[in-house]
């Protein structure tokens, strides 16, 4: 080989080590660059710091109006609580008003019913003795006036309806005659005979009627239905016992209409 080639190989070689040291040597760093703040990250961490600002006043303020909600509704609760306790009072001293108020009423009318009582009783009589003459009667003695709302007459047993028919039915005749009084619908005050029938001023008409109020021929009977002023309503005569001293309505007259007395 001649020396010209050896020089060219050498300094093709050269070359190429110089090129592949250049590729291996390190590049000098670039110089650093200034540092930049970051405004984005301190907008997100102040906004997240708002929101939670808020959601912490918001929350307070739920409780805030939560404890003035509960206080609201314990002092309506302790408000109609005492109402309703006021009320109670009330409507129990009401009761107790209207309870004196109806004893009280009731004492009233109880000392009324005392001051107004009629009691008639239908006597006879088969003497003359005194002011009282042979004959029927009656007498109220109550402390009030009778009113009388209902007569039944019978004779054996018979309802009849006018005097006309108790002579008739009696046997009386001719000069034998029967004095008598009407008593439906009277009022007879206490203390007082009534007079129902009397004959007239003769023994015969005086011992007829001795035989009908003695029941030895036919016999007569009356009922008479009165009230008192206070439409408390009774039956003469009076059945035994106290079912005889209850009164009754106005209504309660066991009197049948058909069978009433119409002089």
């Amino acid at each position: 080989m001649s020396g010209s080639g050896s020089e060219d190989l050498e300094e093709r070689l050269a070359q190429a080590v110089e090129r592949a040291v250049d590729r291996l040597a390190p590049r000098e760093a670039a110089p650093a660059a200034k540092p930049r703040r970051n405004w984005n990250a301190y907008s997100a961490v102040i906004a997240s710091l708002v929101g939670l600002l808020a959601l912490v006043v918001s929350a307070y303020t739920a409780y805030v109006q939560g404890e003035q909600l509960r206080l609201q509704d314990e002092q309506l609760r302790v408000q109609r609580s005492a109402e309703t306790e006021q009320q109670r009072v009330q409507d129990e001293q009401l009761r107790a008003q209207r309870s004196a108020q109806t004893e009280q009423l009731s004492e009233q009318r109880q000392q009324l019913r005392a001051q107004v009582w009629p009691y008639l009783q239908i006597w006879t009589s088969d003497v003359n003795m005194g002011t009282a003459k042979v004959g029927m009667y009656v007498t109220n003695h109550g402390t009030g006036p009778a009113r009388v709302r209902a007569v039944r007459v019978t004779v054996g047993g018979v309802p009849v309806k006018t005097w006309a028919d108790v002579e008739q039915a009696a046997g009386f005749t001719g000069k034998v005659t029967l004095g008598h009084a009407s008593i439906n619908g009277v009022v007879l005050p206490p203390g007082k005979d009534y007079v129902i029938m009397i004959p007239s001023d003769d023994e015969p008409s005086r011992v007829k009627l001795k035989e009908l109020i003695l029941r030895e021929k036919h016999g007569v009977a009356m009922t008479i239905c009165y009230c008192s002023i206070l439409d408390e309503c009774w039956v003469a005569p009076r059945a035994s016992g106290a079912q005889g001293d209850k009164p009754g309505p106005p209504d309660s007259c066991p009197i049948p209409p058909g069978e009433r007395f119409e002089d």
